[in-house]
Parts: structure tokens; C-alpha cells; sequence
């Protein structure tokens, strides 16, 4: 789930401001819950690596990977600055922060890490209908509370390859972009869910360095 989106959600939220949204029609939300249910219950084995831009106010865009592994109930997220391992299935996770080196663990964690973010701050859940993509079709939904407006590309498998943040204020202006650079069935080697595991990455350096256009 990547910076997904679930490191940066925070940090986004606090210069954003809540703004009215009229609701979803009963079918379309229920549709659009299916796909975040999917998102957050996928059993599939898959490791999915990303690249971000970022535009916070204030600051010029930055550009960085991130990267997510799952395998059954178990998911890995990295990012340049944190790393979570979690139990989908127990709600139940570890982050740690490699900028001040703390560990944090619960189910929010979880929740942020597993699949798409979903909790009570969302006021507008949306699907937008399905989308040819380079991994597949995809179903598109649309998230939008706590000041932000969070669209996903989600696959059959449930895996996410796609998303975007904008502010509710400004909705045609992306504040996070995350794209899908490769999506692969294959695992790094050794015990990567396991919370002893986040003293060190598993993401290839390759990965770590600008897509090649």
C-alpha cells in the first residue's frame, strides 16, 4: 500500500482542508467497497515496485520508489524512509521509521498498510469503472475524506498499480502520483514479514533508481 499512500497520508492531511461531498449512489459505493475489500483481503503472492511523485506545499516535487510484497495474510511496504510488515488477516503490524529509528505497531498501521486506506474520515467512496492498464484490467475507485481526494487502479488479484492524491481544494492538481514499474509473482529470498526483517531492505537496488522512459 505504498509510501503507499500510507506514509504520506498523514503528512498530507494536515495542510488539507475538509471540504463538503455529495454522497455516492448506494450501487456505485458498494461496488467501490468490493474493490477496497479486495485490496486488503488478496491472498496473492506478488511483489509490486512503484515510483512516486511527490508535491507538498512549500517544497519542490520529489521523485522516490516504494515497493509492497504480499503472500497470503502477510504484506511488506517500503519506502526510502519507513518500513512495515503486518498480518492482514490479524490486523496487525510493525513500522518502523528509518528517519528517527522507532518502531510503531497496531492496527491503524495495518489498516494503511493493507490495501487501500479506508476508515471513518471517508465521507465518499466511488467506482469509476474499469480500465485497461499494462498489468491487466483494473477497477478504478475513488476515495475522498480527510481533505483528500485518493483514486486507485486495483487489478483482479487485488493488487494496487496505480494511484493519485489530490487536494479537495484543488482536485485537478496531483499531490502524490504512484505508477507500477514492475509487478512480479516472485518474492525477495528469506523471511521478509517478520518484524526482525525490517532492520534491513529487500527491495533491489535496481529498483531504487529512476525508471528508464
Amino acid at each position: 500500500m505504498i509510501l503507499r499512500r500510507w506514509a504520506l497520508i498523514s503528512a498530507l492531511v494536515l495542510s488539507m482542508p475538509a471540504l463538503a461531498a455529495p454522497p455516492s449512489a448506494p450501487d456505485n459505493a458498494a461496488q467501490a467497497m468490493a474493490v477496497i475489500k479486495r485490496s486488503k483481503t488478496t491472498k496473492a503472492t506478488y511483489a509490486v515496485y512503484t515510483w512516486n511523485i511527490i508535491r507538498l506545499k512549500g517544497a519542490d516535487p520529489v521523485e522516490e520508489w516504494a515497493a509492497e510484497f504480499n503472500s497470503g495474510n502477510l504484506h511488506r511496504v517500503e519506502t526510502p524512509r519507513d518500513r512495515v510488515v503486518a498480518d492482514c488477516a490479524r490486523m496487525d503490524a510493525a513500522h518502523r521509521s528509518l528517519v528517527d529509528g522507532t518502531v510503531k505497531t497496531g492496527a491503524t498501521i495495518a489498516n494503511t498498510a493493507c490495501g487501500i486506506a479506508h476508515d471513518d474520515s471517508i465521507r465518499q467512496v466511488s467506482w469509476l469503472g474499469k480500465f485497461p492498464s499494462p498489468w491487466g484490467e483494473v477497477d478504478r475507485v475513488r476515495l475522498v475524506g480527510a481533505g483528500l481526494i485518493r483514486s486507485y487502479d486495483v487489478t483482479k488479484a487485488g493488487v494496487i498499480v496505480a494511484s493519485t492524491f489530490a487536494s479537495e481544494d484543488k482536485p485537478d492538481k496531483a499531490v502524490l502520483e504512484m505508477r507500477t514499474v514492475a509487478l512480479e509473482k516472485r518474492l525477495p529470498a528469506g523471511r521478509i514479514f517478520n518484524r526482525a526483517s525490517l532492520a534491513k531492505s529487500v527491495v533491489p537496488l535496481k529498483f531504487t533508481r529512476p525508471p528508464q522512459p
